[in-house]
């Protein structure tokens, strides 16, 4: 955000979803799926091209998910008795694969970020699975990943290193397991190359995406890709009102 990345961005949080009461079916070779309660977010930025990556994110990293911890669902959930439980994940950023030219900060050796958990209804007997967003993967704790990191200013500070980390869209994560993108954990499942290709491969898409060209690719590659691509010019940040009611 310091670069006068997407305007507006600071309002909206990682990814906000609504479950849909979908459930994942893919797995790698010999693995049963696990039921996963896929539900539809909308993202905070755009994250569909290399373009799109260059122009918010400040760095584009391999990290590895150490921890999870736990949630709690809301008085009115629990009441209610069915509802979301959040979860917050532990990052260790084990490489940097490409840094804007004035990126600022500079890249994390640990992040930590809340993300999507668990969905529960005790009235149906569904009982308690996990919950993913369509199309993005969980961030699992024991799994590995390329992200898209963009640095949000904090409109109560004046200090541009007072801020947050924050993700791309869901495009802007890819798997990454074995030194290969694109094998790895995705909607809560983990997938190997050739499921992930499949399952990404989009009908209507003249252009694959950035995430859809790299399955089955190397780190160099996608730095190649990043390298060569344009940020789009920088845009005037809209005003932010300062709130620390939450």
């Amino acid at each position: 955000m310091s670069r006068g990345h997407v305007a507006g961005a600071a309002l909206v949080g990682m990814l906000l979803a609504g479950c849909v009461g979908s459930a994942a079916s893919s797995s790698s070779a010999g693995v049963s799926p696990e039921k996963v309660v896929l539900g539809q977010g909308r993202d905070r930025t755009a994250s569909q091209t290399a373009e799109d990556w260059v122009t918010a994110a400040e760095h584009v990293a391999v990290v590895t998910v150490l921890r999870e911890t736990r949630g709690q669902p809301s008085t009115a959930e629990v009441e209610r008795r069915e509802g979301m439980i959040g979860r917050q994940v532990e990052i260790r950023v084990d490489e940097v694969v490409w840094s804007a030219a004035e990126a600022f900060p500079r890249s994390p050796a640990m992040i930590e970020f809340q993300v999507v958990g668990w969905v529960f209804n005790d009235n149906s007997g569904a009982g308690e699975h996990k919950f993913a967003l369509r199309g993005a993967s969980r961030l699992e704790p024991g799994h590995s990943y390329v992200l898209a990191l963009d640095w949000v200013d904090d409109p109560c500070a004046q200090d541009p290193a007072k801020g947050r980390w924050a993700l791309l869209g869901g495009r802007g994560t890819v798997p990454y397991e074995g030194g290969v993108l694109g094998a790895g954990e995705y909607e809560g499942n983990v997938f190997t190359v050739a499921e992930a290709r499949e399952k990404w491969q989009r009908k209507d898409e003249v252009t694959p995406g950035l995430r859809d060209q790299m399955v089955g690719a190397t780190l160099d590659t996608l730095r190649s890709s990043l390298d060569a691509a344009t940020p789009r010019p920088a845009k005037a940040i809209e005003s932010t009102t300062c709130d620390r009611s939450g």
